[in-house]
């Protein structure tokens, strides 16, 4: 136990409770309740961190270094991080021991394959031999939803109709079938049968949606992640404007269908690019599906858009509150250049969306709109109003800014405002953070602009400090680079790039270290290597920002509630592959 280990440290290195305290920051009752075994710690948190660093420290101090590695098996050449943390290691064995078995005692409970929601559908649906044609009928869906749910590019979320209709369904196939007991095994039910609730409990439990969430963060993440300063984003079409809908029908008033609604759009963007309008409004709350998956339609919007925004056009984009991140990305990819140049203001609607009904809304303030209402998960009573009535325009016109009137930015690049009433924030970066350098080193640069942004970076952390918490997850850099000259500050827009000497690294990690000490608040968690080598995460649970680390101007806010669920999740599998790795698992 921690008070055994911790009683033996400090009788083989002779030191008393005050001097460990007093080292490490703590009252000297402090290390007393530890060695009575009064007070407990966590492993993994901040204060064990600082026990196991004052202890160190001491060690240093009185030349006990050499004592302490012996008996706890390290190395008097190692660092002092990594003495430091295998010290942190050793006090906590039986704990961090007891964790490591109680997790997989959890795991071997588990069925495997049926972790994530697409998978429990797949299973279920091979269980009732049932196709994604039949269930879309059953629950009136499009039979792509149904394909998109099962392969995990898609989830419906457990408060919706869509849901109860879906678990209904399938409850009731299963009953039919005789599946019941079988059922019963899979979800591992306290019981003869399951009834109707518990199933729909089973199928939408909140595991079933973390690996989708984990899934759409990294994919999201390695878009940004693969920008390159040199790169031009050009976006080659399959085929040229001029080549497109040449025999069109200017006087087409109706469009049918999802192939309808692509001769439309294509239709009102050749308009708007050659009449260079002010604006383009857009709003769509239906399920993307076929449009995304065609290459071709995609190719030759994309190439009139990039047309339309050359003319100075501004699109503001407005999604659905449930626009799945996975849904979303595909957009995002292939707009980028657009996010970039500043022509795209996206937002989205906090009204939930219509569970009956879909809208679409295409709009070109006084020349043109592409507008559709129907039935949610009717293909076939699909149409859509191409408008050129200038009263009928207005109408609409008015009915976006309604809608708009319920909105919030889906993306910003003033992470600044985003953050600033927000008391809770996370850090993930492969660089030590320019808010934690001393002040000392940031003068040493002898770069007026850098001691510009470092004084505003730290005065927003003391501001942070003083009324919530702060938590960085930091890839700390390879000895050798340091030496090697080859590792940079936190890079920064309008700053010249500066590269740590090994005293100065040590010099800002010994501050890291006393800002843990001096804010309980403030956590330090050092990861093995960066998730991502181009990118910088700041998240809250209201707001995800991401900075690019060859374009320190370039930075997207997220406020989207499952953008937010999103990389929380993925934070917190940073936080438990950090807990894996330390204790060998």
């Amino acid at each position: 136990m921690l008070s055994e280990r911790l009683s033996l440290a400090l009788k083989t290195i002779g030191a008393s409770n005050a001097a460990v305290a007093r080292a490490g920051g703590f009252d000297r009752t402090f290390i007393s309740r530890l060695r009575s075994g009064e007070r407990m710690l966590r492993p993994f948190g901040a204060t064990a961190m600082k026990l196991a660093e004052g202890i160190c420290l001491y060690c240093r101090e009185e030349n006990q270094t050499d004592v302490l590695m012996k008996l706890i098996g390290g190395s008097v050449q190692s660092s002092a991080e990594q003495q430091t943390e295998l010290l942190r290691l050793w006090l906590f064995e039986e704990e961090i021991n007891a964790q490591t078995e109680a997790r997989n005692t959890r795991t071997s409970k588990a069925i495997a394959g049926t972790n994530s929601f697409r998978d429990r559908l797949d299973s279920l649906m091979t269980m009732a031999g049932i196709s994604n044609i039949r269930l879309s009928q059953i629950i009136h869906v499009d039979p792509s939803l149904i394909s998109r749910y099962r392969s995990g590019s898609r989830i419906p979320k457990a408060d919706t109709d869509t849901s109860a209709q879906l678990s209904q369904a399938l409850y009731d196939l299963l009953q039919k079938a005789g599946r019941l007991e079988r059922l019963s095994t899979v979800m591992q039910y306290d019981g003869d049968t399951p009834d109707e609730a518990a199933f729909f409990k089973w199928l939408f439990s909140d595991n079933s949606f973390r690996e989708h969430d984990l899934n759409s963060a990294r994919e999201i993440l390695s878009i940004f992640d693969a920008l390159s300063a040199k790169d031009s984003y050009a976006y080659v079409p399959s085929v040229q404007p001029s080549d497109l809908q040449e025999n069109k029908d200017e006087t087409q008033t109706l469009y049918y269908g999802k192939e309808g609604l692509k001769d439309a759009i294509i239709r009102f963007l050749q308009c708007a690019a050659t009449r260079k309008v002010k604006e383009i409004l857009l709003f769509n709350d239906e399920d993307y599906g076929s449009l995304l998956e065609d290459r071709q339609f995609l190719n030759n919007s994309y190439t009139l858009i990039r047309q339309i925004t050359a003319n100075g056009t501004r699109i503001c984009a407005l999604h659905s509150l449930e626009r799945d991140p996975e849904e979303m990305k595909s957009t995002f990819s292939v707009w980028f250049p657009l996010y970039l140049a500043g022509a795209v203001d996206s937002w989205y609607c906090h009204r939930h969306r219509n569970e009956r009904f879909s809208h679409t809304l295409l709009l070109a303030p006084g020349l043109a709109c592409v507008e559709g209402m129907h039935i949610s998960g009717s293909p076939s009573g699909e149409f859509y109003h191409y408008l050129s009535d200038p009263l009928a325009i207005e109408l609409c016109h008015r009915e976006f800014i309604s809608l708009l009137d319920h909105a919030k930015p889906l993306l910003s690049t003033d992470p600044v405002n985003v953050l600033a009433d927000v008391n809770e924030v996370s850090v993930i970066q492969n660089t030590l953070s320019i808010a934690t350098m001393p002040e000392e080193l940031a003068r040493q640069m002898n770069d007026d602009a850098l001691m510009d942004v470092w004084q505003k970076r730290h005065d927003r952390f003391l501001h942070l400090m003083q009324q919530g918490t702060a938590t960085e997850y930091i890839a700390l850099a390879d000895p050798e680079d340091i030496r090697n000259g080859k590792v940079g500050i936190d890079p920064l827009p309008a700053v010249r790039p500066h590269f740590y000497t090994p005293t100065q690294y040590e010099m800002h990690m010994e501050n890291i270290w006393k800002l843990t000490r001096e804010f309980p608040g403030f956590s330090f968690v050092p990861l093995r290597k960066a998730p991502f080598s181009n990118l910088k995460i700041m998240l809250s649970d209201r707001s995800v920002c991401i900075t690019h680390y060859l374009r320190p101007d370039f930075t997207f806010v997220y406020t989207h509630p499952a953008f937010c669920r999103a990389f929380q999740s993925y934070a917190n599998e940073l936080i438990h592959d950090q807990i894996r790795n330390e204790s060998g698992e």
